[in-house]
Protein backbone atom coordinates (compact mmCIF):
# COMPACT_ATOMS: atom_id res chain seq x y z
CA UNK A 1 0.00 0.00 0.00
CA UNK A 2 0.94 3.51 -0.78
CA UNK A 3 0.21 6.53 0.72
CA UNK A 4 0.85 9.90 -0.13
CA UNK A 5 1.51 12.95 1.84
CA UNK A 6 -0.27 16.29 0.01
CA UNK A 7 0.90 19.60 0.31
CA UNK A 8 -0.84 22.83 -0.64
CA UNK A 9 0.46 26.19 -0.66
CA UNK A 10 -0.47 28.51 -3.33
CA UNK A 11 -4.43 29.66 -2.54
CA UNK A 12 -6.35 32.23 -3.77
CA UNK A 13 -4.90 35.49 -2.00
CA UNK A 14 -1.13 34.48 -3.63
CA UNK A 15 -2.88 34.04 -7.05
CA UNK A 16 -3.41 29.77 -6.94
CA UNK A 17 -6.67 28.45 -7.26
CA UNK A 18 -7.21 26.74 -4.07
CA UNK A 19 -9.30 27.33 -0.76
CA UNK A 20 -7.17 29.84 2.12
CA UNK A 21 -7.93 27.18 4.61
CA UNK A 22 -6.17 24.36 2.95
CA UNK A 23 -2.89 25.93 2.87
CA UNK A 24 0.05 25.06 4.79
CA UNK A 25 3.46 27.04 5.06
CA UNK A 26 6.24 25.67 3.22
CA UNK A 27 8.24 25.03 5.86
CA UNK A 28 5.75 23.28 7.82
CA UNK A 29 4.82 21.32 4.62
CA UNK A 30 8.39 19.62 4.25
CA UNK A 31 8.43 19.23 8.03
CA UNK A 32 5.54 16.70 7.85
CA UNK A 33 6.66 15.51 5.22
CA UNK A 34 10.09 14.30 6.84
CA UNK A 35 7.64 13.34 9.74
CA UNK A 36 5.27 11.28 7.34
CA UNK A 37 8.42 9.17 6.05
CA UNK A 38 10.60 8.47 8.92
CA UNK A 39 7.22 7.17 10.62
CA UNK A 40 5.48 5.35 7.62
CA UNK A 41 8.09 4.71 4.84
CA UNK A 42 9.17 0.94 4.16
CA UNK A 43 11.45 2.21 0.90
CA UNK A 44 12.01 -1.80 0.65
CA UNK A 45 11.23 -3.51 -2.14
CA UNK A 46 7.43 -5.35 -1.69
CA UNK A 47 6.97 -3.38 1.35
CA UNK A 48 3.69 -3.29 3.32
CA UNK A 49 3.53 0.20 3.66
CA UNK A 50 4.82 2.96 1.66
CA UNK A 51 4.67 7.04 1.26
CA UNK A 52 4.64 8.81 -1.74
CA UNK A 53 4.68 12.56 -1.65
CA UNK A 54 2.28 14.04 -2.92
CA UNK A 55 2.25 18.17 -3.86
CA UNK A 56 -1.00 18.91 -5.01
CA UNK A 57 -0.27 20.81 -8.33
CA UNK A 58 1.08 23.45 -10.26
CA UNK A 59 -1.80 25.52 -9.80
CA UNK A 60 -1.42 24.77 -5.90
CA UNK A 61 1.86 25.27 -4.72
CA UNK A 62 4.37 27.06 -5.56
CA UNK A 63 7.46 25.87 -7.73
CA UNK A 64 9.85 26.03 -4.17
CA UNK A 65 7.60 23.82 -2.81
CA UNK A 66 7.26 21.51 -5.94
CA UNK A 67 11.59 21.76 -5.83
CA UNK A 68 11.76 20.59 -2.64
CA UNK A 69 9.02 17.98 -2.00
CA UNK A 70 11.23 16.59 -5.58
CA UNK A 71 14.41 16.56 -3.78
CA UNK A 72 13.41 15.17 -0.24
CA UNK A 73 11.69 12.22 -2.62
CA UNK A 74 14.79 11.77 -4.20
CA UNK A 75 17.04 12.37 -0.99
CA UNK A 76 14.75 9.60 1.33
CA UNK A 77 14.24 7.21 -1.69
CA UNK A 78 9.98 7.71 -1.94
CA UNK A 79 8.35 8.25 -4.90
CA UNK A 80 6.46 11.38 -5.54
CA UNK A 81 3.03 12.20 -6.94
CA UNK A 82 0.91 15.28 -8.65
CA UNK A 83 -1.33 16.50 -10.73
CA UNK A 84 -1.41 18.18 -13.67
CA UNK A 85 -3.83 20.34 -15.10
CA UNK A 86 -7.05 18.70 -15.63
CA UNK A 87 -9.52 21.19 -16.93
CA UNK A 88 -9.41 24.11 -19.25
CA UNK A 89 -9.07 26.89 -16.40
CA UNK A 90 -6.53 24.99 -14.89
CA UNK A 91 -4.73 24.68 -18.23
CA UNK A 92 -4.80 28.12 -18.84
CA UNK A 93 -3.28 28.86 -15.23
CA UNK A 94 -0.88 25.82 -15.77
CA UNK A 95 0.04 27.79 -19.37
CA UNK A 96 0.75 31.29 -18.01
CA UNK A 97 2.59 30.13 -14.42
CA UNK A 98 4.48 27.80 -16.32
CA UNK A 99 5.83 29.68 -18.54
CA UNK A 100 6.59 32.63 -15.88
CA UNK A 101 8.76 29.25 -14.50
CA UNK A 102 10.11 28.77 -17.64
CA UNK A 103 14.38 28.78 -17.73
CA UNK A 104 16.71 28.19 -20.55
CA UNK A 105 14.89 24.65 -20.82
CA UNK A 106 12.87 22.78 -19.29
CA UNK A 107 15.11 20.13 -18.26
CA UNK A 108 17.33 22.87 -16.11
CA UNK A 109 14.44 23.23 -13.66
CA UNK A 110 15.41 20.97 -10.70
CA UNK A 111 11.94 20.08 -10.28
CA UNK A 112 10.98 18.83 -13.07
CA UNK A 113 14.36 17.66 -13.46
CA UNK A 114 13.94 15.57 -10.73
CA UNK A 115 10.65 14.19 -11.53
CA UNK A 116 12.19 13.01 -14.88
CA UNK A 117 15.50 11.13 -12.90
CA UNK A 118 12.89 9.68 -11.11
CA UNK A 119 10.98 8.55 -13.72
CA UNK A 120 7.40 9.74 -12.81
CA UNK A 121 6.62 11.64 -16.13
CA UNK A 122 5.42 9.24 -18.34
CA UNK A 123 6.45 10.40 -22.56
CA UNK A 124 2.67 11.51 -22.94
CA UNK A 125 3.00 13.51 -19.65
CA UNK A 126 6.34 14.90 -20.54
CA UNK A 127 4.41 16.30 -24.10
CA UNK A 128 2.03 18.48 -22.37
CA UNK A 129 4.97 19.96 -19.79
CA UNK A 130 6.78 20.09 -22.77
CA UNK A 131 4.31 22.75 -24.34
CA UNK A 132 3.54 24.79 -21.43
CA UNK A 133 7.62 25.65 -21.37
CA UNK A 134 7.55 25.15 -25.19
CA UNK A 135 10.46 22.10 -25.33
CA UNK A 136 10.07 20.54 -27.48
CA UNK A 137 9.64 16.62 -26.50
CA UNK A 138 12.42 14.73 -27.06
Amino acid sequence: MTLTRGAINLGFADGGIADQPLMQDHEAAIADCVRALARYHDPREGAFTRVALAPCAPFNVTRQLMIDTAGLAEQLDCLLHTHLAETGDEDDFCADTLSAWQGSAVVHDPGLASLLAMGQIAYTIWRIIAQFWDVSAQ
